[in-house]
């Protein structure tokens, strides 16, 4: 097939369906057999990560687990979640509780059904990883593959009650159908695309600045690829229209009962309690709940000056709080804003995710978002200093491959960039949204966005240096 798809077989081109993922995009037993393996290793790992996992309440329900359980268990059934999810609560979007609660209507209010379910997910997520990747490398696509099915950031998420395996695999879903819309130029894949980037936003609000920007990308995207003007118009329209569509009963609701055409009310607090005090604690040096003290104070002094019935009104809330968090950040030399993104980029790329296990998580340690103040350097060595030796020693490890494994990204992403121009570029600006919208908030958990590019990146590092030593040993033995 001609256009920005290589020589993938045209049988990889077959969009239809989520589970059948691997057979809909292969053309051959060899294909089939590889799509097969790397799923079959995928959730032996995540079974495997499963059988060692801690099932104790304490342990799966922390922090937002214990609030998406708790709405996904309300009431007496799957109709009661979906009218207190939908209706009653305005903090979370819908998708993931909905999940929850469907699960429970199945299976009973028990964690095993919900992580295998979530490792089934993930596991597919792999096969769309090793589909991305046969785009630059269709002979040894297996590699991407493989990568993705031990990578840990995945396989330590799909063991826990948060949104972010069944966000991966709707998100990875629609990176690979934009790239199909932009090989085949079709409407119906502009249909895939939005429903996909829609069900996105349902389960994490974080890709709805992506709906408005659709139009204004897609069309030069598709131009650039050889779509005429009109069509790339017309594909544009209706990949927006549609992605708003999904989104649009919670707005129209929110509008209507709350006055706010925002998703969820937890935008405010977000953006108060995590982006805008980074920046002051790096600004004044002080720790994180003073830096929320400070910030909640003037937002409680403009509450304060509301009617009763606006106090009431949780989208006015989120709204002052946003205020508050914009006028502090706009309100702080741009050198010390620059460097907590950059700070929130680095965290967000090179944190090892062996740091979020369970497991690691239960030795004594600080805090590094709630314990820890000063620059980037300073924080990590109170970080250190105030941990137990062997968590000390797991976070040297973790963090030494990390940088390693930042570094092959790095080199990866010039192998896709001369191999695939357009879908580097393409990739290059997916991360670069992803650390905008993150700001200085940083975890593994807010790279996992981009761990499929990640992925691809790392997967073009290892073949170009496997190709390079190949060269090596020919030269040796021609000479």
């Amino acid at each position: 097939m001609a256009g920005i798809g290589g020589d993938v077989a045209a049988g990889d081109l077959n969009h239809y369906g989520a589970f059948g993922v691997a057979s809909s995009m292969v053309g051959t037993a060899t294909s089939n057999k590889a799509f097969f393996l790397v799923f079959l290793l995928a959730i032996s790992v995540r079974v495997i990560n499963l059988l060692f996992s801690d099932f104790s309440q304490d342990a799966m329900l922390l922090e937002d687990a214990a609030i998406y359980w708790n709405m996904a268990t309300i009431g007496n059934g799957l109709s009661d979640v979906l009218e207190y999810v939908i209706f009653d609560q305005t903090e979370r979007a819908p998708g993931y509780i909905v999940f929850l609660g469907s699960i429970f209507s199945l299976f009973g209010e028990h964690f095993l059904p919900v992580v295998f379910l979530q490792s089934v997910l993930d596991s597919s997520t792999c096969l769309m990883i090793m589909a991305l990747g046969r785009r630059v490398y269709s002979e040894s696509f297996w590699v991407f593959g493989v990568i993705a099915a031990l990578w840990p950031n995945f396989v330590l998420h799909s063991a826990s009650i948060l949104t972010d395996t069944v966000f991966m695999f709707v998100f990875t879903w629609f990176l690979l159908s934009f790239i199909w819309l932009l090989e085949e130029k079709r409407v119906r894949l502009a249909l895939l695309v939005g429903i996909l980037l829609g069900l996105a936003t349902l389960i994490r609000p974080v890709t709805q600045f992506m709906i408005v920007l659709i139009p204004v990308f897609l069309p030069i995207l598709l131009a650039v690829v050889g779509s005429g003007l009109r069509n790339a118009f017309r594909l544009s329209v209706v990949t927006t229209l549609i992605a708003a569509s999904c989104v649009a009963p919670l707005i129209l609701k929110n509008l209507y009962h709350y006055d706010s055409l925002a998703l969820t009310s937890q935008n405010g607090t977000h953006l108060q309690n995590w982006v805008a005090a980074e920046v002051v604690m790096l600004r004044d040096g002080v720790g994180r709940s003073q830096a929320i003290d400070s910030l909640s104070s003037k937002t409680d002094q403009k509450l304060n000056l509301l009617s009763e019935n606006k106090r009431d009104n949780p989208f006015v809330l989120s709204a002052l709080q946003s205020r508050t968090a914009i006028d502090e950040i706009t309100g702080t030399p741009f050198p010390v804003v620059l460097k907590s993104w950059v700070q929130g980029a680095v965290v967000n790329l090179a944190a090892p995710a062996v740091m979020i296990d369970k497991r690691v998580r239960s030795l004594p340690h600080l805090s590094f978002a709630a314990d820890t103040k000063g620059t980037l350097i300073e924080r990590l060595q109170q970080y250190a200093t105030g941990s137990s030796s062997i968590y000390v020693i797991v976070l040297l490890i973790g963090s030494g491959v990390a940088v390693l494994v930042s570094g092959l990204q790095f080199a990866g992403f010039f192998v896709h960039l001369n191999r695939m121009p357009v879908l580097a570029s393409l990739s290059i600006l997916t991360v670069t949204y992803f650390i905008l919208v993150n700001g200085p908030v940083g975890s593994p958990k807010y790279r996992l966005p981009i761990e499929p590019i990640l992925i691809v990146w790392l997967g073009c590092a290892l073949l170009a240096i496997a190709s390079l030593f190949s060269r090596l040993r020919y030269f040796r033995t021609m000479s």
